[in-house]
């Protein structure tokens, strides 16, 4: 079988694919998940012990998904506290872009770690390509930063224009054209000194520039492990920049369908317009999302399935902020209302915003974001399990009453265990929150 599927040329397989959406989907699905939990994860720690992880599914062009992962591993070395050599040793044992020369096997996955352009590469930019292709040669790994602000204008105009010759001679080298980064410097007829000079012009933030050879111009970052155990193309970048990590976080990882919001906003407006009923509007609703949403035939076996499209080491909570006026609660079950006095109001569930409203005194210190993160209770009394048996053969349940405690506060106990804040934290250091120099950022296809 594995055989016969190497012998299909790339229509033959794109067609295999749309035959069967179902399986397809859930094979990434599970083999991700393998990927994390036994190999990443496992003792092996082929990029190093990780404390925490995030990644989200998104679709390709042509409707297969792939996933985009941050990855914080302990003790790597933290950019601008560690020096630049720590940290470009650190890099040069986890990622590469070089073609092996001793691993057969692994050469031929390196080979389909080409990058080649397409219309994404123009996408929201001006340049021929936004992620850097063809990347340029270097000696060794080097973190470089851009030039001197104090520099003359025209030192960095002259620095910029070189730059510029040096991209389209990369441009116009062959695919593995295999001459040394010295006779590169020949041909482009400087010093070492200039050409980075002239790298450093094209640069906004420090980048890190991977040990790359002429010949190895278009190939993605890897780790030699991983790429062995996906064998599938992969992208892997350590991260310099704590600002451009959050900014990828929000707008990228975690970005809704703008678009799909926005018609369900029209159509929400459209539906209280009118005279119909609940049930009518949310068929209204529903028919204007089903009948206008373009979406691969793996995505929605994954909406179908529920399959998960974004996965964390750490649990999250929504907080609705907005208006009071403009929240939507809901009512509590019709028999709990029933059992309710006449002149009871409180006909909706008690929200994670009223319990914040009404928590005990000594913790007036916290933020609705550390509550939502480390604290919460519900107001029910908890029965906490005994040693001994009852007469039924199971542990005896001892109740504890939390109706008198130090804060004399009615509405319940001020319980702080992890598990009942279904918050950001679910364990862990407070200096986590601060380890985004220590970050692996991998794309997986």
């Amino acid at each position: 079988m594995i055989m016969q599927l190497e012998n299909l040329n790339w229509e033959e397989k794109g067609r295999l694919i749309q035959s069967d959406p179902v399986t397809c989907a859930r094979h990434f699905d599970y083999q991700v998940n393998q990927f994390l939990r036994k190999f990443l994860l496992s003792s092996a720690e082929p990029l190093g012990r990780i404390s925490d992880w995030f990644y989200r599914v998104e679709y390709q062009q042509r409707g297969s998904p792939h996933i985009h992962m941050l990855i914080w591993i302990e003790d790597a070395p933290e950019f601008q506290i560690k020096s630049d050599a720590e940290v470009t040793a650190y890099i040069d044992k986890i990622i590469s872009c070089q073609k092996p020369t001793d691993n057969p096997e692994l050469l031929n996955l390196v080979n389909r770690q080409l990058h080649r352009h397409s219309h994404t590469c123009r996408k929201n930019t001006k340049i021929e390509c936004r992620f850097n292709y063809p990347q340029p040669p270097m000696r060794e790994t080097k973190i470089l930063y851009p030039l001197d602000t104090d520099m003359p204008q025209t030192e960095v105009k002259m620095h910029k224009d070189t730059w510029k010759s040096i991209k389209k001679h990369l441009d116009d080298m062959r695919e593995g054209e295999d001459i040394t980064f010295e006779q590169l410097l020949l041909e482009l007829k400087m010093t070492e000194e200039n050409y980075l000079l002239a790298v450093r012009s094209s640069l906004k933030a420090a980048t890190v520039f991977l040990k790359r050879n002429p010949n190895e111009l278009r190939i993605n970052n890897y780790n030699a492990a991983c790429l062995s155990a996906w064998r599938a193309n992969m992208d892997i970048q350590f991260v310099l920049d704590v600002y451009a990590c959050a900014v990828y976080i929000v707008n990228y990882i975690s970005k809704a369908q703008k678009g799909m919001s926005e018609l369900l906003r029209e159509a929400c407006t459209e539906a209280r317009k009118g005279n119909a009923s609940i049930k009518q509007q949310v068929r209204d609703i529903g028919s204007k999302f089903v009948n206008n949403v373009e979406i691969s035939a793996q995505e929605a076996v994954y909406i179908v399935l529920q399959l998960p499209m974004k996965k964390a080491s750490r649990q999250i909570i929504f907080i609705n902020t907005s208006l009071p006026e403009e929240r939507v609660e809901l009512l509590k079950p019709i028999d709990d209302i029933k059992e309710m006095d006449d002149n009871c109001e409180e006909i909706y569930t008690s929200g994670l915003l009223k319990r914040y409203s009404k928590h005990p005194a000594k913790l007036e210190h916290l933020t609705l974001a550390d509550w939502a993160a480390w604290y919460d209770y519900s107001g029910k009394q908890y029965v906490k399990p005994a040693n001994k048996l009852d007469l039924d053969g199971l542990p005896l349940e001892t109740l504890i009453d939390h109706s008198h405690n130090d804060d004399d506060d009615d509405d319940g106990d001020d319980d702080d265990d992890d598990d009942d804040g279904g918050g950001g934290g679910g364990g862990g250091d407070d200096d986590c929150d601060d380890d985004s120099n220590n970050t692996l950022f991998l794309y997986f296809a």
